[in-house]
């Protein structure tokens, strides 16, 4: 049987954020949502504003939480609001069952605080938070069933100790020795509003790829040269939604690498595409370098705003919006580029074996610095396995991959060998697995 959570009126009316996101046609606001796994737990939690919520008084409205993901789902326990003769009704139902509890009439003005701690599973850690919205079809009436998304990301153990930033080991090499050595070029391409594939005759694309190609041909047909990696990172302007934003410079990313792979410009196994997603840093160094007279307080809402939505919409309303308008003239196009950088060195003779593995281990600590895991295996792979800078840096690989495990154990095996930077690595992952839900 669903398990159904009939509130009774809190007397206490919370104060919730202006960013609050808008449900059941704007009348229902949730803010304060926290999906934590803990164990074999997840702590589900959220604030429901219901102050503008309006029920007929011969029906019931049905707030379902559910957790879904492609091949799963999980219904959470119910909260009904009913009408007031509604209400009444199930007031004399739950009399008559000996039942005590009350639903929430559509007449009181409350915010509730949902919580939840349900057993967790491997399925939930990509899954999403949905909201059924079911108003009854009673009295005559007809059924209406909605679903929408709760933006939220579960925040799991292996999430949180994914993020952490690892103490990476290099080897210091004779300076006579091999150096890897990168050329970079910053691509300003021009792309149509949301648009993410490249025309090579808009605006100033034909200069910029130009100079892309020029760069790489250089690089690539210099027969000294030994080129390990190409890297093209992509960013989108800070206008509009966050999560489009994010889509639209990878996608561009990956439309540069299309198109040079397309061209035969580059070898395709030798590039790696990222994402800077939104170019904040980009925007504080225009606005510094701007003649806006408001640009100290522009500044100031973007160093110290945490929320993105906010942080945009504090923008906006800087002096009416004119300097925003003139930052959406002026200075957002240059911040929709492409970094493209070629790492390379130089071809010498290597006196011993130890040099590439060596330079291999100092390669892997550049990749997991970027958080390249595929490039950084390769590197490991060819690396020393008996030095303690190779297990630390494993260690590394292990926990940006999701697998705390083997981190562990790398790290320890770092630890016998002397390593400080796997002794901090592995304090670290302790005050992450020790940290509480808030």
């Amino acid at each position: 049987m669903k398990k159904k959570l009939i509130y009774a009126v809190l007397c206490l009316v919370v104060a919730l954020p202006a960013a609050a996101q808008k449900y059941y046609n704007d009348a229902i606001s949730i803010t304060g949502v926290s999906l934590w796994q803990q164990g074999e737990s997840l702590y589900i939690d959220m604030q429901i504003d219901m102050r503008n919520l309006k029920v007929d008084n011969d029906r019931t409205l049905t707030l379902t939480p559910m957790l879904v993901s492609a091949d799963h789902n999980l219904t959470l326990p119910e909260i009904i609001i009913n009408g007031r003769r509604r209400q009444k009704a199930y007031v004399r139902s739950m009399a008559l069952n000996g039942e005590t509890n009350l639903g929430v009439p559509s007449n009181k003005k409350e915010v509730i605080s949902y919580t939840q701690i349900i057993p967790y599973q491997p399925w939930m850690e990509n899954a999403s938070l949905n909201l059924e919205e079911n108003l009854c079809g009673c009295g005559g009436h007809q059924e209406v069933v909605a679903q929408e998304l709760i933006p939220n990301e579960i925040s799991t153990e292996i999430k949180r100790l994914s993020a952490i930033h690892p103490i990476l080991s290099h080897i210091q090499l004779p300076a006579d020795r091999l150096e890897v050595r990168s050329k970079q070029y910053e691509a300003h391409l021009e792309f149509p509003v949301n648009k993410s594939v490249i025309l090579p005759d808009y605006m100033n694309n034909a200069s910029e790829l130009q100079n892309i190609r020029k760069m790489l041909s250089e690089t690539l047909n210099d027969k000294g040269l030994n080129v390990k990696g190409i890297y093209i990172e992509g960013f989108a302007s800070p206008e509009g939604a966050l999560k489009l934003n994010e889509q639209l410079s990878v996608k561009r990313a990956e439309a540069l690498k299309n198109y040079l792979t397309a061209q035969g410009q580059i070898p395709a196994g030798l590039c790696h595409v990222s994402f800077g997603g939104e170019n904040w840093d980009g925007l504080l160094k225009s606005l510094e370098a701007s003649t806006l007279k408001e640009k100290a307080t522009l500044i100031d809402i973007i160093e110290h705003t945490a929320d993105i939505s906010l942080r945009k919409e504090k923008l906006k309303k800087v002096d009416g919006g004119v300097p925003y308008r003139v930052m959406l003239r002026e200075l957002y196009p240059v911040l929709r580029k492409v970094n493209c950088r070629v790492d390379y060195t130089t071809d010498i003779t290597v006196a011993a074996q130890a040099d590439a593995e060596d330079t291999n281990l100092n390669a892997a600590a550049t990749a997991l610095s970027e958080r390249n895991l595929t490039a950084a295996r390769q590197y490991l792979d060819k690396s020393n396995p008996q030095t303690a800078e190779y297990a630390n840096n494993n260690g590394a690989y292990y926990l940006l991959n999701g697998q705390p495990e083997q981190a562990i154990l790398e790290f320890n095996k770092a630890i016998q060998k002397g390593s400080e930077a796997a002794r901090s690595n592995l304090e670290e992952m302790g005050k992450v697995m020790k940290m509480q839900k808030k």
